[in-house]
């Protein structure tokens, strides 16, 4: 469904996209766990709604979701969520770009995740931060899931 805006009185009418539902991107993760995708597909809701506040809580709470689900017990162990990303380079579960790129991100990357996320968010950080997490998502589950269902195609007869 699309909501539209008319943006003239004259004939014949100019209409603009406002709306989209379901929003883009959200609804195709099959192999990401399901509160891991529900997390995230409420973050892009809430961003195409321009709830940004609401849209970072939602994506901080799904990259908490992963550390605690897939990190190793050192990551578990640290403090801030960009502990726990940083703990996951190590490690390397995720690529260091991704980890880079989470630093930057103030909601991250000055510990607010451990404390208030509440402050003032920025579009584009809540935009950046969607984009780090559709990423994280595909490295950590999307991939793999793509290269599992693919493998048996791939594979020769008699193996």
């Amino acid at each position: 469904m699309v909501v539209m805006e008319r943006m003239t009185s004259r004939h014949p009418d100019v209409y603009r996209a406002v709306h989209w539902w379901p929003a883009p991107g959200v609804g195709n993760l099959p192999a990401t766990p399901a509160d891991v995708s529900s997390a995230y597909e409420e973050g892009i809701r809430c961003l195409y709604v321009k709830a940004y506040r609401a849209a970072v809580v939602m994506f901080l709470a799904m990259l908490g979701q992963i550390t605690e689900g897939t990190g190793s017990g050192k990551t578990k162990a640290t403090s801030t969520l960009y502990a726990k990303l940083e703990q996951m380079g190590k490690d390397h579960a995720l690529r260091p770009e991704l980890v880079s790129w989470a630093q930057a991100i103030p909601q991250i990357g000055n510990g607010t995740a451990k404390g208030d996320p509440l402050g003032d968010v920025k579009e584009e950080d809540a935009v950046s931060l969607s984009q780090l997490c559709k990423i994280i998502l595909e490295e950590l589950y999307e991939t793999p899931g793509r290269i599992i269902r693919s493998k048996p195609r791939l594979m020769p007869p008699g193996r």
